[in-house]
This record gives C-alpha cells, structure tokens and sequence, in this order.
C-alpha cells in the first residue's frame, strides 16, 4: 500500500511538471517565434536539434542503467554517482570543444557559429541530470520537479526578458543553456542539503560496469533523438531555417505530449528493478 501511495504521488507530482512545462512551451515559443520571425527561430531550433543529438553522447545513454544501479546497490550510491558524474562532466566539456571546433571549420556564418557555441554551453552542464536521477531511483521526485518547474520558469522569463530588451538570438542560445546550469547548481545544493554521505569517488571497475550495461541504451537514445529532431535538420538542409521555425513553432504541443509514457517508465523502473533483484536471488538460493 505505501509503495502504491509512492506511485500515486510521483506520478501526480511528475504530470504537474510536464503540464506546466507544456503551458509555459505554448505561450513563450508563440511569442520568441513572432519576435523572431521564421528565418530566426528556424536557426535556434535548428542547433538545439543538433545540440540534443549529441547531448544523448554525452550521457552515455545510461540513464536507466543508474537508476538500476542506485535501486539495487544503495549502499555504494557515492561511488557510483562520482563516476557517472564524472565521466558525463569530461565527456560533455569534450564534446562542447568538438562541437565548436567542428563548427568554426565549416560554417562561415560568424552569428550561426556563436550561437552554436551558446546552446552547447549545456552540453557542459548536463551531468547534474545524474543527481535527480538518484532521486528517482528512492522515488522522492518531489524536490525534483520544484526544481526543475522553477528553472524551465525562470529560463522562460528570461526568454520574455530577452524578447523585451530586443536581444538578438543568440542570447536566447544562452538562456537555453542557463537552464541547464540553473538545474546544476540546484541538484546539487539540494544533494548537499538533504543527503547524507561521505565523498563522491571515480570507480574505473564501476565506469567500465556502467558502460559495458549502457551502451545499448546509447543506440536506443540516439535512434529516439533521430526520430524526435531528424525532421528540423532535414527541413534546414531542404528547405531552410523558415520552414524550420514554421514547423517547430506549430509542432509544441505534440512533441510534449509523450510524457505520459515517460512518466510511468521513470516511476516504475526503481520498482521493477527491486523485484528483479528478488527474483534474481531468490533463484540463486534455489
């Protein structure tokens, strides 16, 4: 009973999320669309398609994978929390570099190569993900959703801000990795606050555990990611960065309606995975 009291709970307080997430999506990308016009916020889209493309890499795609870890093996949550952190915070500065250098080599377009440097600032920050995933993995996603609720709210004040002061675009590149960065400094003063443990620590044993697990999970993410963002870079290269902000524009409201799986997933899977362990043991003794 109290675990389907959890459930209940954590599925209400992740819904709130990606319903006011899906409001504040509708009003502000109709009013940076206008302010920016198609040509423009075909551009910002554009990159932030290619910058989630390869954001997956820099998760190793193994979400799932500490979420397991963490569900069946809390008592050694510093280590593997200090690696997977780790290896994402290395992995995300080097790609950002890759990204850039990659970018400067062959796009001539000086503004189109700045703001392909602002969004990928989040590709720097994206490891503090891996904090809320140990909130996921005791099934207290409350904090997380405050959390995350406020900086998607802030990031879109700022939007609006940069709409007021007529900033150009790639300010709002940088307030897309704001976001992020927001949601960093967060988690992890909401880890030191309300979590006791001793240090974090880099495993190699355990970084080798978790790539040798994940790197399935990497495929599947990166074949989702296509499906989700293959559309924007096609119609770029096709038809340009206007029908790109025309698509995208009209295209919010379908594209966040998917978090209703995703919900169920992230609940249940700390769950399943306690009853495989059982299960798992259970059969060994026999």
């Amino acid at each position: 009973m109290l675990i389907q009291k959890k459930i209940i709970k954590n599925v209400l307080w992740l819904s709130t999320e990606k319903v006011l997430r899906l409001i504040f999506a509708i009003v502000t990308t109709g009013i940076v669309a206008r302010f920016l016009g198609p040509d423009k916020y075909g551009e910002l889209m554009f990159v932030v398609a290619l910058v989630s493309f390869v954001q997956i890499l820099s998760g190793f795609g193994m979400d799932s994978v500490i979420v397991k870890e963490l569900t069946n093996k809390d008592y050694m949550f510093e280590e593997i929390l200090g690696t997977a952190m780790f290896m994402r915070g290395l992995f995300g500065v080097l790609l950002y570099v890759i990204v850039c250098i990659v970018c400067y080599l062959l796009v001539g377009y000086v503004m189109m190569l700045y703001l392909v440097c602002a969004v990928g600032l989040s590709l720097m920050f994206y490891w503090g993900n891996t904090i809320d995933l140990y909130y996921q993995s005791r099934l207290e996603n409350k904090m997380s959703v405050i959390l995350k609720s406020a900086a998607f709210i802030l990031s879109n004040l700022l939007k609006i801000a940069c709409v007021i002061l007529a900033l150009n675009v790639v300010y709002f590149g940088i307030v897309y990795s704001i976001e992020f960065l927001l949601l960093l400094v967060g988690f992890v003063f909401l880890f030191i606050r309300n979590t006791k443990y001793d240090k974090f620590r880099f495993s190699k044993e355990t970084a080798k555990d978790l790539l040798f697990k994940s790197w399935p999970y990497v495929i599947t993410a990166l074949t989702v990611s296509v499906y989700y963002r293959a559309d924007q870079i096609m119609l770029r290269y096709f038809m340009g960065e206007n029908e790109v902000g025309i698509y995208t524009a009209s295209s919010v409201i379908a594209t966040n309606l998917y978090f209703i799986p995703v919900i169920l997933i992230n609940v249940m899977m700390p769950i399943m995975a306690k009853k495989k362990e059982a299960i798992m043991k259970n059969t060994a003794d026999l």
